[in-house]
Formats: structure tokens, C-alpha cells, sequence
């Protein structure tokens, strides 16, 4: 019964590893490989691992044989299954790279396995194989969940820009983001139209006589969930967007004025016409 909880978890580890192993593998070659080839590959390595177990028990003349299918053909065979057939120079890299990982991989699993007092949790029963693969799941639950984030906030992030406003000799500077969706223009003068929170204008402008000396204004718009509606619209003096490693200055732009939170995040203050980057 103990040899039999023994090849369990033996099994478990191995996959758990040569999942490991099969993913690192394929980010540093940077070749995209579907989680269901991985855990093919990961089945095939570890069902190898324990047939390769139970020979030894049996037939220990068979240990330089059975070494040599576990270090060179099932890593190729591992490999084979994630990247298909390629080119000699590609694969010889891949397996390069996988001996690599594997041999700083498993002195972290040998160090966890006899250090730190797993190998004893799994073998006497303390931790059982229902709660290995739960937290495996959630832990890889974890990892994409994580990863998702970072990849959303990295293409939002890149598209929110510093903007610096010039009315009435002040200067007030926000966060803009550049709205593809943000298409308006100015019947009137036919100016792209950039939407900046009240709040922001506020900082610098204050009372009627102030926006009246700006050409207040009000202009049809069209928004989502809204079919028509009427937006205050002012004339500044320049404004500047500074998109990476440039920055982008126009002499004048009409600003519409929004009374409200464009996100529910203090992220950014503006819509920038995405137009404003083409010109």
C-alpha cells in the first residue's frame, strides 16, 4: 500500500515537474505552445518515470538501458510533441535549454522533497493526492489569472499619456487616455474635440466669465446608451501630449467639458481624440 501511495505521488511530482520544465522551455525558445500539448508531453515524461520505477525493481541489469531512454529519448520525444518536427539547429537548442531548466528545476524539487519536509507529508498520508492537484489548480489559477492582468494593464497603461493644458497663461496637467471610440469634432470650427473632466478645469478656471472668455459653446454628440445630448465645449491656448519619446503640441484644441468620472479608477481625467496622433 505505501509503494503504491509512493508511485501516486512519484507520478504527481514528476508531471507537476515536467510541466515545469515544458513551459519554461517553450517561453525562453518563445514558441507558443497550447496547455493541452504541455500536459501531453508532461503525461508522457511522467508515465515514463514510473514504468521506469517499476523495471528497476525488477530487472536492475536494465538500469544503463532504462537511463538512456529517460535522458535522451524522452526529452526528445517530450519536445517533439510541443514543437513538432523542426529544423536540427532548433531542436538541438530546445533540448539544450530543457537539460538546462530540468537540472535547476530538480535540485529546487530535491531540496523541497528531503529539506523541507514534503517528501515525508506526501509519502505517511499527511497531505493527500486530491489536495496535491487542488492546489496545483488553484496555484495555476493563480499564475493566469496573474498574467492576464499584467497583459491588460500593459495595453491599457500604453495608452494613457501626460497632457498639459495652457488657458489664460496657467498651465494644468492630467492623465489622458486616447479613446479610439473618441471621434467627435467641432461642427463650428471643425476641431477634434478632447473630453477633460470638470474638476480638472476647474483647477485654473473659475465662474461663467472665464469659460465665456474661452468661446464656450455647445455641441451635438452621440454617445453609447445615449442617442443625443448637447456637450460644453472651450477653446485653450495649446496643449501638449507627451507620447513616449515625443511630444505632441498643438497651438490651440477645443476641450469638452465632462461633469462627472470617466472611470471609475482616478487612472485618467481625459478622452483623447485619437486622431491627435495621426496628425
Amino acid at each position: 500500500m505505501q509503494y503504491r501511495i509512493y508511485l501516486d505521488v512519484f507520478f504527481l511530482v514528476n508531471f507537476v515537474m515536467d510541466y515545469i520544465v515544458l513551459h519554461v522551455t517553450a517561453h525562453v525558445m518563445e514558441f507558443s505552445v497550447s496547455i493541452w500539448k504541455k500536459i501531453m508531453a508532461s503525461l508522457t515524461g511522467s508515465l515514463w518515470a514510473v514504468v521506469e520505477i517499476i523495471l528497476m525493481k525488477y530487472q536492475e541489469q536494465l538500469k544503463g538501458f532504462l537511463g538512456m531512454i529517460t535522458y535522451v529519448v524522452i526529452p526528445v520525444l517530450m519536445l517533439l510533441i510541443i514543437m513538432g518536427w523542426s529544423n536540427r539547429k532548433k531542436m538541438i537548442k530546445g533540448i539544450l535549454v530543457l537539460y538546462v531548466v530540468t537540472f535547476c528545476l530538480s535540485g529546487i524539487c530535491y531540496a523541497g522533497w528531503n529539506y523541507l519536509g514534503f517528501g515525508y507529508a506526501f509519502v505517511s498520508g499527511i497531505i493527500q493526492k486530491e489536495q496535491i492537484f487542488l492546489g496545483i489548480a488553484v496555484f495555476y489559477g493563480i499564475i493566469c489569472l496573474g498574467r492576464i492582468m499584467i497583459k491588460v494593464r500593459k495595453n491599457y497603461g500604453s495608452n494613457i499619456y501626460k497632457v498639459r493644458l495652457t488657458i489664460q497663461n496657467h498651465r494644468v496637467q492630467f492623465n489622458g487616455l486616447v479613446d479610439t471610440g473618441n471621434v467627435l469634432t467641432d461642427p463650428y470650427t471643425g476641431k477634434m474635440v478632447h473630453i477633460v473632466r470638470s474638476a480638472v478645469l476647474n483647477r485654473i478656471l473659475s465662474g461663467e466669465k472665464d469659460y465665456a472668455a474661452l468661446h464656450y459653446r455647445l455641441i451635438p454628440y452621440h454617445s453609447v446608451g445615449k442617442e443625443s445630448g448637447l456637450l460644453p465645449v472651450i477653446d485653450v491656448d495649446s496643449m501638449e501630449i507627451y507620447e513616449r519619446n515625443r511630444m505632441i503640441f498643438k497651438d490651440s484644441a477645443a476641450i469638452g467639458i465632462y461633469d462627472g468620472a470617466l472611470t471609475e479608477t482616478s487612472s485618467y481625467d481625459a478622452l483623447i481624440n485619437a486622431a491627435v496622433l495621426r496628425n
